[in-house]
């Protein structure tokens, strides 16, 4: 019976981060090695829930959350805002966003920034 491993970690393939490529380099050669190997990550828009790729099973769970739901309207309303030119009001709104940020939930979920995917991760496995 070959082993199996169970990785779990916020961020994985496709996305650019040091855990991602350090955790995808990793799973994928436990896989190349004959092993079972089991990756759950965050669901990101655009990527499939269920994945394989190298031979590693990719389980995506979560991303739907109050702070994931307000950095992509944010987002969206910056990108709006570009294609009209309206940079100077973009960056007022984004220095008043990041005091917030940084005097309420920077100093609750340091050091871990993914803290709240937890709950998500822990209801699918």
């Amino acid at each position: 019976m070959s082993e199996s491993y169970l990785i779990i970690v916020y961020s994985y393939k496709p996305l650019i981060s040091p855990h991602a490529f350090r955790w995808t380099t990793i799973a994928e050669y436990w896989a190349s090695q004959g092993k079972k190997v089991d990756v759950v990550s965050v669901l990101k828009p655009g990527l499939p829930k269920e994945d394989v790729s190298k031979g590693v099973n990719i389980h995506r769970v979560g991303g739907g959350g109050l702070i994931e739901i307000l950095r992509q309207n944010y987002y969206n309303k910056v990108n709006n805002k570009k294609k009209n030119n309206n940079m100077e009001l973009i960056h007022s709104q984004k220095s008043i966003i990041k005091l917030i940020h940084d005097y309420t939930w920077k100093k609750i979920y340091w050091p871990d920034f993914a803290c709240l995917w937890y709950f998500p991760c822990k209801k699918r496995y």
